[in-house]
């Protein structure tokens, strides 16, 4: 009877705690809600009735009134009986908060002098050998004690079970620019997940063309305009309720989630990114 009473009261203070609109911004793995199959950017009305069949499942949640929270599995328990053996009850899955740490959490950007080479090699970063690029971002085609001439060429590879996928990284004077075309083939734009790849450089020396790996390989996740749309207008909806209309501390926590969930990324060219989708 206690116990009973005990799971009644968690389960009342969570739906009175979190019974509002809640926006995924961050999926991984199958999460549902009332038995339905959860999509990135799908609206919660509250955070009861999540289940997963999955361990490692993790989601990123942005409220207008409350701000962005986690939500793990990890702890999670299996639920009774008569439901899916493997899935997993939230009132154990809220593990943190993190209104407060955004700036704490920065860690794995990149400013001042940019060294394209170093940008794409995760260990000298210590990143868990993770990079994020947003499509439309420009990148510097500079590295310390390399010359680059500007009919160098540079492509991005990635495996495919037995196959190779190679795309071209379009051009743009002294940036590189990563497009839709860069990553057809190589990412999953709808649902992004880390994909490992390499960076190839073409140059000709001596009347010679020559290719070489210029860096990899590197797990990079790659984040469309409308994906990244999607989160930018998630938190533009807490602009005045939540941020009190500073959209500097929004774009930071914005940042903090990428650099949490998709690794390191260059900070000047992302926030050019996002300064033109919030114009």
């Amino acid at each position: 009877m206690k116990k009973a009473f005990l799971l009644i009261i968690i389960l009342f203070t969570l739906q009175a705690a979190y019974g509002q609109a809640y926006i995924i911004t961050y999926l991984k793995g199958n999460v549902y809600h009332n038995h339905k199959l959860l999509k990135l950017h799908d609206r919660l009305d509250g955070l009861t009735q999540l289940t997963s069949s999955e361990k490692t499942a993790e989601l990123a949640l942005f409220s207008a009134q409350k701000g962005k929270f986690r939500v793990s599995f990890v702890n999670s328990k299996p639920v009774s009986a008569n439901q899916t053996a493997k899935n997993s009850e939230l009132y154990q899955l809220i593990v943190a908060n993190y209104l407060l740490t955004y700036t704490t959490e920065k860690t794995l950007t990149t400013r001042g002098d940019f060294d394209l080479k170093t940008c794409f090699s995760g260990d000298v970063r210590g990143d868990g050998n993770k990079a994020l690029l947003l499509e439309g971002e420009l990148l510097p085609i500079k590295s310390s004690g390399l010359k680059f001439s500007p009919t160098d060429k540079f492509f991005i590879y990635s495996l495919k079970g037995n196959d190779t996928v190679r795309n071209a990284i379009r051009r743009n004077s002294r940036f590189l620019v990563f497009d839709q075309q860069a990553f057809t083939g190589i990412a999953d734009t709808i649902n992004p997940k880390p994909v490992i790849c390499y960076i190839k450089r073409a140059y000709i020396l001596d009347g010679k063309y020559s290719e070489e790996t210029f860096s990899g390989p590197i797990n990079i996740t790659y984040l469309s305009k409308e994906n990244l749309q999607n989160v930018v207008g998630a938190f533009q909806e807490g602009l005045v309720t939540y941020y009190q209309n500073d959209k500097k501390k929004m774009i930071a926590d914005i940042e903090s989630q990428l650099t949490y969930y998709y690794g390191s990324y260059f900070e000047p060219a992302v926030q050019q990114v996002l300064m033109q989708l919030l114009n």
